[in-house]
This record gives C-alpha cells, sequence and structure tokens, in this order.
C-alpha cells in the first residue's frame, strides 16, 4: 500500500516540477485551483483531430469527474461550467452523433440527450424520413 506524506499547499506549490524525490516518491504536480494538473489545460490540440474542438472547452480546466456526477446537484454544476463555454453545441452534437451514454455534454445530462435523440427520432417518424436518414441528420 502506498502511503501519502501529508504536505502544506506551500510544500505543493514550492514543488510543482513532478520529479522524483530520494525515496522513490513522485512530488506533488502544479494544479489550477480546481484540481486539474496545469500541463493537462495547456495542451495544444492537434487541429486535424476530430476532436480539436475539445481543447476551446471550458471542461478543460475542471477535472472530468465534475462531469460525470452522481446526482442531481453535480449536474447542475456541470452545467454552470458549460454555460458559458465557447463550444457547448459542438460539445452537445458530438455527444448526440457519437451516442454517449454517460455524463454532462453541451450542458445535456444523459437523460436530457436520451430525450432530445426521441424528440429527432419522431420527428424524423412524422416526416416520412427513414433512421438511414436520421443518422445523416444528427
Amino acid at each position: 500500500m502506498i502511503k501519502r506524506a501529508n504536505r502544506s499547499r506551500n510544500d505543493r506549490d514550492n514543488n510543482d516540477h513532478g520529479s522524483h524525490d530520494h525515496s522513490g516518491a513522485v512530488s506533488a504536480i502544479e494544479t489550477n485551483e480546481f484540481g486539474r494538473p496545469i500541463e493537462l489545460c495547456a495542451v495544444e490540440a492537434d487541429p486535424d483531430s476530430p476532436t480539436a474542438w475539445m481543447s476551446d472547452g471550458n471542461c478543460r480546466l475542471y477535472p472530468p469527474a465534475a462531469f460525470f456526477p452522481s446526482d442531481g446537484v453535480g449536474v447542475d454544476r456541470a452545467r454552470k461550467i458549460c454555460k458559458d463555454c465557447p463550444v457547448v453545441s459542438r460539445c452537445l452534437d458530438y455527444a448526440l452523433e457519437e451516442r454517449i451514454e454517460h455524463g454532462v455534454w453541451g450542458g445535456c445530462s444523459e437523460r436530457e440527450r436520451r430525450r432530445i435523440l426521441k424528440r429527432r427520432r419522431d420527428d424524423a417518424a412524422r416526416s416520412g424520413t427513414d433512421t438511414g436518414q436520421l443518422v445523416a441528420i444528427v
């Protein structure tokens, strides 16, 4: 079992390079105010990647767990982060296209995304669009 020594915030802030000490333990890594490693917040995205837009999302500044909450309060917190996000609509489109079932994406919970997909299927059925064409619409 690995034991962690209790360290003060000053110790963590002064030792932000992530190197090993003589005991073989890894020192603290510099994080932002939300506990996300700074190096992950500053990573440049591959501009040719289909998910390059993710590097512009507000979520990059928060731990991933913030977007996979276990209760409604957590969903509300995630929505607040998404509210002013510059890529919120692209994020929601991505989650719908990829049929992502878990977490908050584009400011919508799993349940909300299921409702959107159902509404799109119903609209497509009413307009006579078959499901093969629905995939192209989504």
